[in-house]
């Protein structure tokens, strides 16, 4: 990661994830289940926008209890489980959904998937009614809101690398660096090895 891509991506994670609370409130803002379902999907796996627009349905593998990740600009692609916190919205959708061969169908075309300004114009909506403020008002908050809600919890930075599929620890090292989690590990690490020296 160059200095300017790596100053850039500071600034935009200082600025840009959401609270537990903001993020409750913006899934409790989403009303029909195929909108509450794109947001909490995008917000558990990392999703950008056009990832989660154009999941395919046969993505998830129900037999297996897995969903295929497939990302874009260059991030890794993996398998995951399909989180079971996930399943009830995913059940309540499928039950309604429109037909065709995607996850979340084009608005005017089953034939089609939704595009990324169909899900921005989704996650605005939602973050207006909640009363997020204007720079937290765009989709990709989700995503730099996961990363930093598992690092607060504790998860190593390589796993959660892994999660959200960064190709460059650098780009998940930058997240645990704003959040202060990288100086909180080292400090509980040397305050017990300093510690274990007095015995």
């Amino acid at each position: 990661m160059t200095p300017n891509a790596a100053t850039r991506a500071r600034r935009s994670i200082r600025a840009g994830y959401l609270t537990r609370a903001q993020l409750t409130a913006v899934i409790g803002a989403c009303a029909p289940e195929r909108d509450r379902l794109l947001l909490r999907l995008m917000y558990s796996y990392g999703l950008r926008s056009t990832e989660a627009a154009t999941m395919p349905l046969s993505d998830l593998d129900w037999q297996r209890g897995l969903v295929e990740i497939v990302r874009g600009k260059g991030s890794r692609s993996h398998t995951r489980t399909i989180l079971r916190s996930l399943q009830a919205d995913l059940k309540a959708w499928l039950a309604k959904h429109p037909g065709g061969d995607w996850l979340f169908p084009s608005p005017r075309s089953t034939a089609k998937p939704m595009t990324k300004w169909n899900v921005h114009r989704i996650f605005k909506a939602a973050a207006k009614r909640a009363g997020l403020p204007p720079q937290l008002q765009h989709a990709h908050v989700l995503k730099h809101s996961i990363v930093t809600h598992m690092l607060e919890e504790g998860v190593d930075i390589r796993s959660v690398q892994d999660w959200v599929g960064h190709v460059s620890i650098d780009t998940t090292v930058i997240y645990a660096e704003v959040t202060g989690r990288m100086n909180e590990a080292a400090t509980k690490v040397a305050d017990g090895l300093v510690g274990a020296l007095e015995g």
